[in-house]
């Protein structure tokens, strides 16, 4: 990955998944969920950004427990998948 060897790469990608941890912690301490699923284009950078999500979550989430982060299993496509289980009459 290009943080590995570009200081500025690194930097924009710690930003991004700070502001992403922050929207996070929101809606954890709103809704207190058990797991964070990242879907759609953000799935494509796989544990890259996953891990780096859930260590920023964990530092910013005080009161209600740390939800796990894990990537959608669908991938770009976990939205896609969801709405055709909904028309068909399912539960996602």
């Amino acid at each position: 990955m290009f943080a590995a060897t570009d200081a500025r790469a690194r930097q924009v990608i710690e930003t991004a998944t700070g502001a992403l941890a922050d929207g996070l912690a929101t809606l954890v301490a709103l809704t207190a969920p058990e797991r964070i699923v990242l879907g759609g284009g953000l799935s494509r950078a796989g544990d890259a950004l996953a891990g780096p999500v859930a260590t920023a979550l964990a530092s910013r989430v005080r009161v209600q427990p740390v939800p796990g982060v894990v990537l959608a299993a669908h991938g770009e496509r976990a939205g896609l998948a969801g709405a055709a289980l909904l028309a068909r009459g399912g539960t996602p």
